[in-house]
């Protein structure tokens, strides 16, 4: 991953505003909308946005070590392997607001990315947490998931808790505040609640996070900004589950 650009969460959100009416507009054919519109728009994203924050976990700068060998080890692996990002600032402005790396076509696949997906699982998220790379310059977050559903696996998985991760969190410096690093529009699974995750192996034998989807009170709702991940914002989550069993069928 090349070095990213330090952007503000305020650049963000104006993306984000921008393709959300964007794709608005195409779903209601409106070839322009009204200011009223966009500035409700806009109100929705800006709410969402700040919602999603919260889910992002928060490691701190001069994190400690593990005590137990062996996790300090693996830690120290985790760590080295992401050394290099350049997406945390070591020595912020007073005035940023964390910043933002933008890879060119983050979500380039499909809604359902049966074939881009080594394992399909819906899990629950069961613990989250954070940690900075061992040169400070990267932060990414990790998620222990209780698995409820194995959809498809190239091998099998064994016990019942499996550990997924995503680039990005939040950082707590030692002047007391907190930055939000993320990357694109991606989100973070929320704590307690339940997804079917797209992943794919990652180099410390986890699984990164490709895309998910939460099974809301009120349907599915989408983890990752994205068009064609907005297509199944409110759908049933079972007839969800069964599309996605359809497409790993007819992917065989």
């Amino acid at each position: 991953m090349k070095t990213a650009y330090r952007l503000t969460y305020f650049l963000l959100a104006s993306i984000l505003v921008f393709g959300t009416a964007f794709a608005f507009s195409r779903k209601t054919k409106t070839p322009v909308a009204t200011p009223q519109r966009t500035e409700q728009d806009h109100a929705k994203w800006k709410l969402r946005e700040e919602e999603k924050k919260k889910d992002f976990p928060i490691a701190d700068f001069n994190e400690a070590e593990p005590i137990e060998p062996s996790k300090r080890e693996l830690r120290k692996q985790k760590q080295k392997r992401k050394n290099g990002l350049g997406l945390v600032s070591l020595n912020p402005e007073p005035n940023t607001g964390g910043g933002v790396f933008l890879p060119h076509n983050q979500f380039n696949f499909p809604a359902i990315p049966v074939e881009q997906s080594s394992v399909i699982v819906i899990g629950d998220v069961l613990q989250s947490e954070a940690h900075l790379s061992e040169d400070k310059t990267g932060v990414f977050s990790e998620f222990t998931i209780r698995l409820v559903d194995v959809m498809k696996a190239e091998s099998s998985l064994t016990g019942t808790e499996i550990i997924v991760e995503r680039l990005g969190g939040q950082v707590r410096y030692p002047d007391g505040r907190t930055l939000l690093y993320r990357v694109g529009t991606g989100g973070m699974p929320r704590l307690g609640a339940r997804y079917l995750f797209f992943l794919k192996p990652s180099p410390e034998l986890d699984y990164s996070i490709l895309t998910a989807y939460e099974f809301g009170k009120k349907g599915i709702v989408p983890l990752d900004s994205s068009r064609q991940f907005a297509e199944y914002e409110g759908y049933d989550s079972n007839a969800f589950r069964t599309l996605v069993v359809e497409a790993i069928n007819k992917s065989h």
